[in-house]
Protein backbone atom coordinates (compact mmCIF):
# COMPACT_ATOMS: atom_id res chain seq x y z
CA UNK A 1 0.00 0.00 0.00
CA UNK A 2 2.88 2.38 0.79
CA UNK A 3 4.30 1.87 -2.71
CA UNK A 4 0.92 2.78 -4.24
CA UNK A 5 0.78 6.00 -2.18
CA UNK A 6 4.37 6.93 -3.16
CA UNK A 7 3.61 6.36 -6.84
CA UNK A 8 0.45 8.47 -6.64
CA UNK A 9 2.29 11.25 -4.78
CA UNK A 10 4.98 11.37 -7.48
CA UNK A 11 2.30 11.72 -10.14
CA UNK A 12 0.64 14.55 -8.24
CA UNK A 13 3.97 16.39 -7.97
CA UNK A 14 4.37 16.07 -11.73
CA UNK A 15 0.90 17.55 -12.23
CA UNK A 16 1.72 20.40 -9.86
CA UNK A 17 4.80 21.18 -11.92
CA UNK A 18 2.68 21.32 -15.07
CA UNK A 19 0.32 23.79 -13.40
CA UNK A 20 3.23 25.98 -12.29
CA UNK A 21 4.73 25.88 -15.79
CA UNK A 22 1.36 26.79 -17.31
CA UNK A 23 0.99 29.78 -15.01
CA UNK A 24 4.57 30.90 -15.64
CA UNK A 25 4.08 30.58 -19.40
CA UNK A 26 1.10 32.92 -19.09
CA UNK A 27 3.10 35.47 -17.07
CA UNK A 28 1.29 34.58 -13.86
CA UNK A 29 2.84 33.69 -10.56
CA UNK A 30 1.93 30.49 -8.76
CA UNK A 31 1.09 31.17 -5.13
CA UNK A 32 0.99 28.40 -2.59
CA UNK A 33 -1.14 28.57 0.52
CA UNK A 34 -0.71 26.41 3.56
CA UNK A 35 -2.95 23.38 3.44
CA UNK A 36 -3.80 20.98 6.19
CA UNK A 37 -1.82 17.77 5.95
CA UNK A 38 -3.92 14.70 5.33
CA UNK A 39 -4.08 12.00 7.93
CA UNK A 40 -1.22 9.54 7.71
CA UNK A 41 -2.42 7.04 10.29
CA UNK A 42 -5.51 4.92 9.78
CA UNK A 43 -7.18 2.11 11.66
CA UNK A 44 -7.23 -0.08 8.57
CA UNK A 45 -6.79 0.08 4.77
CA UNK A 46 -10.52 0.66 4.20
CA UNK A 47 -10.35 3.89 6.20
CA UNK A 48 -7.25 4.97 4.26
CA UNK A 49 -8.92 4.41 0.92
CA UNK A 50 -12.10 6.08 2.11
CA UNK A 51 -9.97 9.21 2.52
CA UNK A 52 -8.35 8.64 -0.89
CA UNK A 53 -11.74 8.21 -2.52
CA UNK A 54 -13.10 11.36 -0.89
CA UNK A 55 -10.08 13.37 -2.06
CA UNK A 56 -10.34 12.07 -5.63
CA UNK A 57 -14.01 13.02 -5.82
CA UNK A 58 -13.26 16.49 -4.38
CA UNK A 59 -10.49 16.96 -6.93
CA UNK A 60 -12.82 16.02 -9.79
CA UNK A 61 -15.32 18.61 -8.56
CA UNK A 62 -12.61 21.26 -8.29
CA UNK A 63 -11.50 20.50 -11.84
CA UNK A 64 -15.10 20.88 -13.02
CA UNK A 65 -15.33 24.19 -11.16
CA UNK A 66 -12.12 25.44 -12.81
CA UNK A 67 -13.40 24.47 -16.25
CA UNK A 68 -16.70 26.27 -15.54
CA UNK A 69 -14.79 29.36 -14.39
CA UNK A 70 -12.58 29.31 -17.48
CA UNK A 71 -15.68 29.03 -19.67
CA UNK A 72 -17.36 31.89 -17.82
CA UNK A 73 -14.37 34.10 -18.66
CA UNK A 74 -13.97 32.75 -22.20
CA UNK A 75 -10.51 31.51 -21.22
CA UNK A 76 -10.11 28.81 -23.84
CA UNK A 77 -6.44 28.23 -23.03
CA UNK A 78 -7.16 27.38 -19.41
CA UNK A 79 -10.15 25.26 -20.41
CA UNK A 80 -7.90 23.28 -22.74
CA UNK A 81 -5.15 23.00 -20.15
CA UNK A 82 -7.45 21.69 -17.42
CA UNK A 83 -9.34 19.27 -19.66
CA UNK A 84 -6.13 17.40 -20.48
CA UNK A 85 -6.19 16.13 -16.89
CA UNK A 86 -9.82 14.97 -16.93
CA UNK A 87 -9.31 11.45 -18.37
CA UNK A 88 -6.59 10.72 -15.80
CA UNK A 89 -8.75 12.10 -13.00
CA UNK A 90 -11.67 9.93 -14.09
CA UNK A 91 -9.36 6.89 -14.04
CA UNK A 92 -7.89 7.83 -10.64
CA UNK A 93 -11.35 8.33 -9.15
CA UNK A 94 -12.55 5.00 -10.52
CA UNK A 95 -9.43 3.26 -9.20
CA UNK A 96 -9.91 4.76 -5.73
CA UNK A 97 -13.55 3.64 -5.73
CA UNK A 98 -12.57 0.16 -6.92
CA UNK A 99 -9.78 -0.34 -4.37
CA UNK A 100 -12.01 0.96 -1.58
CA UNK A 101 -14.84 -1.36 -2.58
CA UNK A 102 -12.54 -4.39 -2.82
CA UNK A 103 -10.98 -3.66 0.55
CA UNK A 104 -14.45 -3.25 2.05
CA UNK A 105 -15.36 -6.75 0.87
CA UNK A 106 -12.30 -8.20 2.58
CA UNK A 107 -12.95 -6.22 5.73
Amino acid sequence: MAKWFRTEAAGELTHMGLFVDYLNDRDCQAKFATIEAPSCEWDNPVVAFDQVRTQEHKLMQRMNDLIDLADKHNDHLTHSFITQFVPQQIADTAEADDVHDRLSLVG
